[in-house]
């Protein structure tokens, strides 16, 4: 049953992809391509690793979830597909002065909190012993200046997205902006940052999406972030270098939400799971009152628990997973309306220009990366959208076209 359901899921994901590919998809819907391709690419990624790597299971449940999710968006994008006309879409004008008055107030703050990570990974690392280095920072920072620093990665993609040309002194603000963002160790958060930034790059640039360089840059980043995280299991956890933790390190890199979620599925109890999901919602709705450590660890712990694998820090089920710990099959439904919502209306913004490029920006960027760390950061997106629009009006007053 496992097998019948990827094959079926691989198969509405290819179709699917072939539709992005087609009729100018790609430049109409940038912001919908992106989900196609990098959130149902990655869920596909997760669900064909974990079958291949463990076909024998009992419960075909969580393989189930997984590819319905992936079926169900292919099915979407083939519709978006049928019905959009052959036009191209025309992008509205961004004013170049308001974006860099945008980047010049947005950066200070960011640069601000990157510069104090530093200092509290540095200093609680050194105190704490072998403490990972996230886990040093995640003790002493608060919600306010988690929002700030994920604001740098909204900031990015309006800096390489709207750049005609790469000078150096572009090229060096990317740069720093990459290294502040890598300072917390996280490399998700920059890398998923490049990748919105290149594909609304392209998609205003007129440019053919072709799916073979998609995959060729995407198994680039996947292999780069794989290396990152054996690198710092290996460094920061004093973990020898070897083939083997190479090989799990992989894995769990590739294959983490789906395998995740099946080995604790059938011992959870579904009402914990749904209040630990809950708590996590509402610590997010008020990041300024909260530390990092009261939102994240509760629910991945438990999981871990009740994978009996507890000496890890937590497991990660996506937000396709807490949707159904949350309401079940209608849940995930729900998840798959919004998430096609948010895209939809981010495709408007694109294209209409203006103050709203920004906001299709900052909706890509904090759903995107929503989707792979909780449902709970959907709350701290309305924040981070809130901040970057705040700034982008301002701008419109203070500085003229």
């Amino acid at each position: 049953m496992p097998q019948l359901i990827l094959a079926v899921s691989i198969i509405a994901f290819i179709l699917g992809l072939t539709a992005v590919g087609r009729n100018g998809f790609f430049y109409y819907r940038p912001a919908t391509s992106f989900y196609m391709i990098a959130v149902v690419g990655f869920i596909m990624l997760n669900l064909t690793a974990t079958t291949l790597f463990f076909p024998d299971q009992d419960d075909s449940t969580p393989q189930a979830i997984y590819g319905a999710f992936v079926i169900l968006s292919s099915i979407y994008c083939l519709y978006l597909s049928v019905i959009s006309r052959r036009r191209r879409a025309v992008y509205g004008p961004v004013s170049a002065k308001r974006s860099a008055f945008l980047l010049a107030i947005g950066s200070m703050p960011f640069l601000i909190i990157s510069a104090r990570f530093f200092i509290l990974g540095l200093s609680s690392h050194d105190s704490m012993g072998s403490v990972p280095w996230r886990s040093a920072i995640s003790g002493s920072a608060r919600g306010y200046e988690y929002l700030l620093y994920d604001s740098g990665a909204i900031l990015l993609i309006v800096l390489i997205s709207l750049a005609v040309r790469f000078g150096k002194i572009r090229v060096l603000i990317a740069v720093a902006f990459l290294a502040a963002l890598l300072i917390y160790g996280g490399r998700f958060l920059a890398a998923s940052a490049l990748m919105i930034a290149f594909t609304i790059r392209l998609a205003r640039r007129g440019a053919k999406v072709r799916l073979r360089r998609a995959a060729v840059w995407t198994l680039i980043i996947l292999v780069a972030l794989n290396l990152l995280a054996y690198l710092r299991y290996s460094v920061s956890e004093d973990i020898e270098f070897s083939p083997e933790v190479l090989a799990a390190t992989v894995f769990r890199q590739l294959a983490g939400n789906v395998y995740d979620f099946s080995i604790s599925y059938r011992s959870v109890d579904p009402g914990t799971a749904e209040y630990l999901v809950k708590k996590k919602m509402m610590v997010a709705m008020f990041p300024l009152a909260f530390k990092r450590e009261d939102n994240a660890t509760t629910f991945g712990a438990y999981l871990a628990e009740m994978a009996d694998r507890p000496f890890e820090v937590g497991h990660r089920v996506s937000a396709v997973g807490e949707a159904y710990y949350l309401g079940g099959w209608l849940g995930l439904v729900i998840l798959l309306l919004f998430l096609i919502g948010v895209f939809s209306f981010a495709d408007l913004a694109l294209k209409r220009g203006g103050e709203y490029f920004v906001l299709g920006c900052a909706l890509v960027f904090g759903i995107f990366f929503a989707f792979f760390i909780d449902i709970a950061f959907v709350f701290t997106t309305v924040y981070l959208v809130l901040y970057i629009s705040v700034i982008n009006r301002l701008g419109m007053f203070f500085v003229r076209r």
